[in-house]
């Protein structure tokens, strides 16, 4: 919000944000949380002073998008709908990694047989090894929209898929025999 008094935005501000998290918190399988709030001037092109302007942030976390897109579009009545983020969320994540370190441990452990076994001996012994994940970041969508305007329909939501990477590297020792 902007205007020209701080503290009747800020006041302003303060119950527009707590009502939507009322609201959003009575959403099953929603996590609501609150961040970067902000009071700073504006100014025009000229450099001078105009007003104040007050901003809040409100992250909403869930994994059922049917839920999520409703409440966006009703919370668009009073508020502005920055963006839309996906990611994979951290259980699907571990899991997905998880299965991804076991075949990429499998893969390394077939090189240094061949590898060992193609330099004539029988044995190797691991010198070191390291396991990295990579994990993608989240797929953002921007969109610009005026609060006070007639109620947009709510947003539409329709998550994709996304790449998990991992990589397995290390260094091996040929065992004497």
């Amino acid at each position: 919000m902007q205007g020209p008094d701080a503290a009747a935005l800020a006041a302003e501000v303060n119950r527009t944000v707590a009502a939507a998290v009322d609201r959003a918190k009575q959403v099953p399988g929603i996590k609501v949380q609150t961040f970067n709030y902000e009071t700073y001037p504006v100014n025009n092109d000229k450099g001078q002073f105009t007003g104040w302007r007050v901003r809040q942030t409100i992250k909403l976390e869930t994994q059922d998008t049917a839920q999520l897109s409703a409440l966006l579009g009703e919370l668009q009545q009073t508020l502005n709908l920055d963006s839309i983020q996906y990611s994979v969320s951290p259980e699907s994540l571990k899991k997905v990694e998880d299965a991804l370190i076991s075949d990429a441990l499998q893969a390394f452990q077939q090189r240094a047989e061949l590898v060992t076994h193609d330099l004539g001996r029988s044995e190797y012994g691991i010198a070191t090894l390291r396991v990295n994940t990579n994990p993608q970041p989240p797929i953002v969508y921007r969109q610009a929209a005026a609060a006070g305007f007639a109620a947009p329909a709510p947003p539409a939501i329709e998550p994709g898929t996304g790449k998990v990477e991992v990589e397995v590297s290390g260094q091996i020792e040929r065992q004497p025999q």
